[in-house]
């Protein structure tokens, strides 16, 4: 979607944002599918209960495809590295790490926080939308107090440490986005 928005649109200062959230959330996308999609189809299997190897049902074939994310991807550490990663330190280490977070002083992060500030506006009051609005909108709070602590670890010097949690905030914020499309797919469908 934010490709299409990109290639349609004229303004210079829309399309700077367009770009930058769609460089932040290109790692969560190449890489929060390849983890979360698997353990998703385990539990499909268990749902089924947990019969022993069938064809009966799809859930095997899309475990066995989806398995393959991870060969396909083969770079989740890299990922979170490059999402959280220190300017400082890319510049040491090459161009892979400290793109995104930090990126035009947080411009990219500030925009997505933004649109899911929005979308959990949009959400309030619609009739069983409260209580994950409200969820989304504490779990995004909890994002953001994380990556304040972690920039400012970075910033004092305590960049390993900061880049050892990488993996693990790539994960959180992939689960606020991934909260975020469906929150809006639930208020456009109750709509």
């Amino acid at each position: 979607r934010l490709m299409d928005e990109l290639a349609a649109s004229a303004d210079r200062a829309v399309r700077e944002r367009l770009h930058l959230l769609l460089e932040l959330l290109t790692p969560i996308a190449k890489s929060w599918p390849a983890e979360f999609c698997l353990e998703a189809n385990k539990y499909a299997i268990q749902v089924l209960g947990g019969y022993g190897y069938t064809r009966d049902y799809p859930v095997e074939r899309l475990y066995r495809d989806n398995r393959l994310n991870h060969i396909h991807e083969g770079a989740y550490g890299i990922h979170g590295l490059d999402l959280l990663g220190n300017a400082d330190y890319a510049t040491f280490h090459g161009d892979l790490l400290g793109r995104k977070v930090q990126m035009k002083g947080g411009a990219a992060l500030a925009e997505l926080a933004a649109r899911i500030a929005e979308t959990i506006a949009g959400a309030r009051g619609v009739e069983g939308l409260d209580a994950e609005a409200a969820q989304l909108e504490q779990a995004l709070e909890a994002v953001a107090a994380t990556t304040r602590r972690l920039l400012g670890a970075m910033a004092q010097g305590a960049v390993e440490p900061a880049l050892a949690n990488a993996t693990l905030y790539l994960e959180a914020l992939g689960h606020v986005v991934v909260a975020w499309r469906s929150l809006a797919q639930a208020n456009a469908a109750l709509r």
